[in-house]
């Protein structure tokens, strides 16, 4: 009977406190290459900006303005059909799909519709 409370306790104690050191350390990990990805998009450091951005957009689809500045890096960069590609695939994810809420960037790729 104390051997089943003892793996009773480390699974319900034990392993999400470890999982959740996980949680804060990959928490952590996102906010330092937002803002280093922020930093390069503000520097107009395209190059840098652009590979960030994948990365944050891979870990967090679901984000609108990660998307964005995907594709607005790309575009800087001449990556044309790639930045196109980006600023759909985000303007899919939450939030308003209103043309008039678009970012001017996002409406002048998307022909003014």
């Amino acid at each position: 009977m104390t051997k089943l409370r003892v793996i009773l306790a480390a699974i319900f104690f034990v392993v999400p406190a470890v999982a959740s050191r996980g949680d804060v350390q990959d928490l952590a990990e996102d906010k330092k290459i937002t803002a280093e990805a922020s930093a390069a998009y503000e520097a107009k450091d395209w190059t840098k900006s652009a590979a960030l951005y994948e990365r944050l957009t891979q870990a967090h689809p679901e984000t609108p303005r990660l998307w964005f500045r995907l594709g607005a890096s790309l575009q800087e960069l001449g990556q044309l059909d790639r930045a196109l590609d980006r600023h759909r695939l985000g303007r899919g994810r939450r939030g308003d799909h209103d043309p008039r809420r678009r970012p001017p960037a996002v409406h002048r790729l998307h022909g003014g519709l």
